[in-house]
């Protein structure tokens, strides 16, 4: 399968979008990127993992699309993944900085026996798959669920549902990170009575210019 036009596209697209992305993958970071798009692929009939029809978008859209983040997040942080899902933004953020601890939360039985076999197939460590809600974690028994140095979301809901479910589990001087167009405010109010303060990131996708942006909350220190 890796020897097909569909994935040779894939990996072309990847490795030219890195660097004109200014961060150039290494072998193994392509590699593991193909066998990631594979897994998903593969897996993607019976677990509905992904709408995405081509590999070549796939690669823009959930591969490339990390990379601002994975640039802007301090060394040895631990993040929680809240909705992985098909591993992302989770999985190819650990693949990007192998200096952070990754935890991969989805509530969907079927996607974290995927995630689970992905973090396998892929030879990752200090990356952890666990299945449930955030908004179940907050105020939980385990204090290693509790709070985290940044939680990241994509895609799995408004921000005015995201910051009440996720704020809780970030630590203070910690971020909330919302990836998406970056043109939803509607959550910032509720974000600054909770002690966040919002910046907007914005950048754009290599191949399709597409505009994204990273919205984060940084939990104040008072």
């Amino acid at each position: 399968m890796k020897d097909t036009p569909a994935w040779d596209v894939f990996l072309r697209t990847v490795e030219a979008g890195a660097r004109a992305m200014g961060h150039p993958l290494t072998v193994t970071q392509t590699a593991q990127f193909v066998r990631h798009g594979q897994e998903l692929w593969a897996w993607n009939s019976a677990v509905n993992l992904t709408a995405v029809s081509r590999p070549d978008v796939l690669a823009e859209r959930q591969f490339l699309d990390v990379i601002p983040l994975a640039g802007m997040l301090p060394q040895r942080w631990r993040i929680l993944d809240v909705g992985s899902g098909g591993g992302f933004p989770g999985v190819p953020l650990k693949v990007l900085r192998p200096d952070l601890k990754v935890c991969l939360i989805d509530g969907v039985r079927k996607k974290t026996t995927f995630l689970k076999h992905l973090v396998r197939a892929l030879g990752l460590n200090g990356i952890l798959v666990r299945q449930g809600r955030a908004e179940a974690l907050v105020g939980g028994r385990e204090e290693a669920w509790r709070e985290w140095d940044g939680v990241v979301a994509k895609a799995v809901g408004k921000p005015e549902q995201v910051v009440p479910w996720c704020g809780p589990l970030v630590k203070t001087g910690g971020w909330l990170v919302l990836m998406g167009a970056g043109d939803e405010t509607r959550g910032d109010e509720q974000a600054a009575k909770a002690g966040f303060e919002v910046t907007r990131h914005p950048y754009r996708l290599p191949v399709s210019g597409k505009e994204r942006c990273l919205v984060v909350y940084q939990k104040g220190r008072w």
